[in-house]
């Protein structure tokens, strides 16, 4: 009604030229006829009292001056009142836009402050989400959780963490709404776990310098492989010897690129894991599984990353931890491309080379599959530590792909 209205002023309004405009009009006013428009003005309306006052009829002097002025005002007043109440509207849909958006109350807890679980352990995250106040979004969102570091713990699309190795990360859960958490991950060590299964060989009288093939077969038949030493040999280990009839010294090929002389002899050296990772990678072809160069570890790593997960390591120490001594020292020809030796280089040979198989340990010794022996042997941590760093800190693993 009151746009009605308002539209009949306007039109009255357009219609009237100064006060002749509106002594003109006037004359359909009070006799309630259509104007241009068609449409026939409501008297009490206020440009019927502005005319009124204009014509006399109603007031004078000064008193008709005051009457005008007012009536002036309520006219502008319903003027600018209709575009304010337009501008009203405009807001309340856009503000309704935006409460549809994210919305204030809306949360995403973890239902602990931190996990803390030892290495191969899991446990089960779960969230706690709160609705927004207002708003339609989802009471039940769906979550997705992310590690951020992977080395230290993982979880899965559930969110199951768990512990990889030592040390400390963060899991973060974020629902589909956009809310999200983090919680703080401590991954501490197991006191001691010791694999099973894992079929001790020997080097015996037929394998004097084997020990290399005897630990790789015995990784090997772990993962249910099954394969004999003497085909691990004769098949896929790379072999080498030295020139004896170099005129410029001994030269030969080194102990990354291939086995130095015979397993099968008392003669023989040995080799590291480019060698080893070469052989058993070329048996392991298309099987599922491939070795893994992973020298350099510490042995704590070692223990956490993949003993605690069931993954015994091919590892390089001495023959009854006793102390290496170079023996032997040659220019090098022929380095594969595997090998971190070029030709020329000086490659030495350390006496007392021994492969073995780490399967355990506990708070003071290692265990291992030690081919020289009858029975998994137990050696001092400290002991085992400082010749597997003269050694160079060689290890081998078998990896899923």
């Amino acid at each position: 009604m009151a746009k009605e209205v308002l539209d009949k002023e306007k039109a009255y309004v357009k219609e009237a030229d100064g006060i002749d405009g509106i002594n003109d009009a006037r004359s359909n006013i009070e006799n309630n006829e259509p104007n241009k428009t068609g449409e026939a003005e409501l008297k009490n309306s206020p440009i019927s009292v502005l005319k009124s006052v204009l014509k006399g009829k109603c007031f004078k002097g000064v008193l008709a001056v005051a009457v005008a002025a007012a009536a002036l005002s309520v006219l502008a007043f319903c003027l600018l009142g209709e575009q304010s109440s337009d501008a009203q509207a405009a807001d309340s849909e856009e503000t309704a836009t935006v409460q549809a958006s994210p919305v204030t109350g809306e949360g995403l807890q973890f239902n602990r402050s931190k996990y803390t679980l030892t290495v191969g352990k899991t446990v089960s995250a779960s969230c706690v989400y709160t609705p927004p106040k207002y708003g339609k979004l989802k009471t039940s969102p769906g979550i997705t959780y992310s590690s951020n570091n992977i080395n230290v713990a993982t979880v899965d699309k559930k969110g199951k963490i768990k512990g990889v190795s030592t040390g400390t990360t963060s899991i973060t859960a974020v629902a589909d709404t956009g809310a999200y958490a983090v919680v703080p991950v401590t991954v501490k060590s197991k006191k001691s776990y010791t694999i099973k299964d894992v079929t001790l060989l020997q080097q015996g009288t037929r394998y004097p310098s084997g020990c290399e093939s005897v630990s790789s077969v015995m990784l090997l038949r772990y993962y249910g492989y099954k394969i004999t030493v003497d085909d691990f040999i004769d098949d896929y280990l790379p072999k080498g010897y030295f020139d004896l009839e170099s005129t410029t010294g001994m030269t030969g090929p080194d102990t990354e690129s291939v086995f130095i002389g015979s397993p099968y002899s008392e003669d023989a050296l040995g080799c590291f894991p480019p060698a080893i990772c070469t052989a058993m990678n070329s048996y392991l072809k298309g099987k599922g599984y491939r070795a893994v160069d992973v020298s350099g570890s510490s042995t704590e790593l070692l223990l956490n990353r993949y003993i605690v997960n069931n993954q015994p390591v091919l590892i390089w120490a001495t023959m009854w931890m006793q102390e290496p001594a170079v023996t032997y020292e040659w220019k090098v020809k022929g380095a594969k491309s595997y090998s971190s030796y070029k030709d020329g280089d000086t490659c030495k040979w350390l006496a007392n080379e021994h492969c073995m198989v780490l399967v355990g340990y506990d708070d003071e010794y290692y265990y291992l599959n030690d081919p020289l022996s009858e029975y998994m042997v137990e050696y001092d941590r400290s002991v085992f530590d400082t010749r597997y760093a003269q050694m160079g800190k060689n290890a081998v693993v078998l990896e899923k792909l």
